[in-house]
């Protein structure tokens, strides 16, 4: 193996606690938990930023957020800034980036990535100059070659790819479009990208059926809401929660709570069924020798603990994240304890695949740590 492929898997605001590799004997991740038992699991994986996009920028240039610009959501990632895929600078390497991307232009091909899957058209209104407005992503222009029409007329909500048979979802899409990249490209080197949108609001799904509320456990600081020594945000946010409720769903009762948790781990469910589609994938074309594999998320999900939702706070359920590292050939998997934060993934990665890391990374590279216990 000269060449190594790179397979980057990450979700949007899943949580440590989604699978059973990370503590939760409910929850049913077969794919998520073959992959950590096969990995270098991290226990105390953090992220940059508990708001996507500068979470993101993070995870493509191993640059803070406030060094690449990135410290707000809907801020583009500059030209000047490169991504994982600039860094690369291999021109043997295919390049692809499957998923929501939340660093400008959304649906529009960048970066140094060759091809490009996108899967939102939310973002329009944040496109750069010239950008073209009425353009459609991939996914759109999948749902309507199977017969499906925008509520509007113009674009599909992010409701809509939640209420269609599961064969037309974003993950099973995701999953097909990485399959179909991974064959094409078997014979030479690739770095492929995916980036599933769920278990992100809205917080329901084709498995909102798979878990019983009353087989839910709430997390074990639920009863500890904040407190008045608590920043004005997160008590401002319990409020709005407790009187808004999210996703259509009441947010007044612990039963109200578990229904919403319920939904949260089909979220999960539903993304662990289609990543392993990819993962067979990596197999079927006998890659699994030649394959880094890494999964993780931008940033995780209160989903209860504080009676909070969602992110946009500090709190250890908003930072710390799955992540997983399978090497080459990896057979079993090891725990590292320790806390590592994803300002060090981009070097890592790069030194894994035999690349040279540019002095501007604001992080460092673990790779001998990897290959020594691995």
């Amino acid at each position: 193996m000269s060449k190594p492929n790179l397979l980057f898997i990450f979700t949007d605001e899943q949580r440590l606690d989604t699978m059973a590799s990370y503590g939760n004997p409910y929850i049913d991740t077969p794919n998520m938990d073959r992959l950590a038992n096969e990995s270098v699991l991290f226990e105390q994986a953090y992220v940059t930023q508990s708001v996507c996009t500068p979470s993101r920028s993070s995870l493509m240039t191993g640059l803070y957020p406030h060094t690449n610009g990135c410290t707000q959501n809907n801020v583009s990632l500059s030209s000047d800034i490169p991504s994982l895929a600039e860094l690369l600078d291999d021109p043997a390497y295919a390049t692809a980036y499957h998923g929501k991307w939340h660093l400008g232009d959304e649906i529009f091909a960048q970066h140094g990535f060759d091809e490009w899957v996108s899967i939102d058209d939310g973002y329009a209104a944040y496109y750069s100059e010239g950008r073209d407005k009425n353009a459609r992503s991939s996914y759109h222009h999948f749902l309507t070659e199977n017969g499906f029409t925008p509520e509007n007329g113009s674009v599909f909500t992010r409701d809509k790819p939640l209420q269609v048979p599961e064969e037309y979802s974003k993950p099973a899409f995701l999953a097909q479009e990485a399959s179909r990249f991974i064959r094409e490209h078997q014979e030479q080197p690739f770095v492929l990208t995916v980036n599933f949108f769920e278990p992100h609001m809205p917080f329901f799904s084709q498995r909102d059926q798979q878990y019983d509320p009353a087989d839910v456990v709430l997390p074990p600081n639920f009863e500890c809401p904040p407190t008045n020594d608590q920043p004005l945000k997160t008590r401002a946010f319990r409020k709005v929660y407790e009187e808004g409720g999210h996703s259509g769903l009441s947010l007044r009762t612990e039963q109200d709570w578990r229904r919403m948790i319920a939904n949260y781990w089909g979220l999960n469910s539903l993304v662990d069924t289609h990543l392993g589609k990819i993962l067979d994938t990596i197999d079927e074309c006998g890659l699994r020798e030649d394959t880094i594999v890494v999964y993780t998320s931008d940033h995780g999900d209160m989903m209860g603990s504080h009676q909070l939702l969602a992110k946009c706070v500090m709190f250890e359920e908003a930072v710390k994240v799955p992540l997983m590292i399978r090497l080459p050939g990896q057979k079993e998997g090891r725990r590292v304890s320790g806390p590592f934060s994803q300002i060090d993934l981009v070097p890592t990665l790069l030194d894994l695949m035999g690349q040279s890391i540019p002095d501007h990374l604001e992080g460092k590279s673990i790779k001998t740590g990897l290959e020594q216990d691995g």
